[in-house]
């Protein structure tokens, strides 16, 4: 198969926080914490390790945290069509 036993999953490198953890940070926290799991993300892609782009990360790329505004449970909505991202790489 494609995956190789033990290969490493988005859940892997995801950082997650409750919501009130997240309504502590900083804004400049909250834009590295985007732009960290934006670049993680898109590496797994790269190398083949995703199949599917998880709700957070297309809350992240709308500019929005991923939590709802009150903090009671994660986003879901991801617009159709956002897989296709899965294809693009760029060279680290």
């Amino acid at each position: 198969g494609a995956l190789s036993r033990g290969s490493v999953t988005f859940q892997d490198v995801a950082v997650t926080f409750t919501p009130e953890e997240w309504g502590r940070l900083a804004a400049p926290q909250k834009e590295l914490y985007r732009e960290v799991m934006l670049e993680n993300f898109g590496h797994l892609a790269c190398l083949g390790l995703v199949i599917s782009k998880p709700d957070v990360i297309c809350q992240l790329e709308r500019g929005e945290g991923p939590w709802k505004p009150e903090g009671d449970a994660p986003l879901s909505s991801c617009a159709g069509g956002s897989k296709n991202q899965l294809n693009k790489c760029s060279v680290w």
